[in-house]
């Protein structure tokens, strides 16, 4: 296979685009529409962490800005996923917790990320599998 420059780009994009549209395809066959994979994400993160996070943890946890990780919260709480609250020692601190409906959809999400690893990684092997993601963890890492 020929590979130029940007293949790598094209191949990237175009998996996290096909990522996307299945998550949607599955989430929508439940009657839930316009959340992401960082949704998942941040329900993910809450449920790790005995439901109840900071706002500030949140964004260094997923990776994305201040604002990213806002407007995401406020999709999850508009749809009764999150609460948040203000901090009554600091007000300047928002923590964000997961509701119980929060958890049904985490444990929806995380069914249909197990479905689909399994089919991303149908055969490969289990070395080939931890390659592959060392390489993709350390191309993340050149770009920070």
């Amino acid at each position: 296979m020929y590979m130029n420059n940007d293949t790598i780009l094209y191949t990237i994009s175009n998996l996290k685009e096909k990522l996307d549209k299945v998550i949607a395809l599955e989430l929508s066959s439940h009657g839930i529409k316009g959340l992401v994979l960082s949704h998942c994400a941040i329900l993910e993160m809450l449920v790790n962490s005995d439901g109840q996070l900071k706002m500030k943890e949140l964004t260094e946890m997923i990776k994305r800005t201040k604002s990213t990780v806002t407007e995401l919260v406020n999709k999850l709480e508009i749809n009764g996923y999150v609460t948040r609250s203000i901090c009554t020692v600091d007000g300047r601190v928002c923590y964000v917790k997961i509701t119980a409906k929060g958890r049904e959809l985490s444990a929806l999400f995380n069914s249909i990320t197990a479905e689909l690893i399994c089919a991303m990684y149908d055969g490969f092997n289990v070395d080939t599998i931890n390659t592959l993601v060392s390489y993709l963890e350390k191309v993340e890492e050149n770009l920070e």
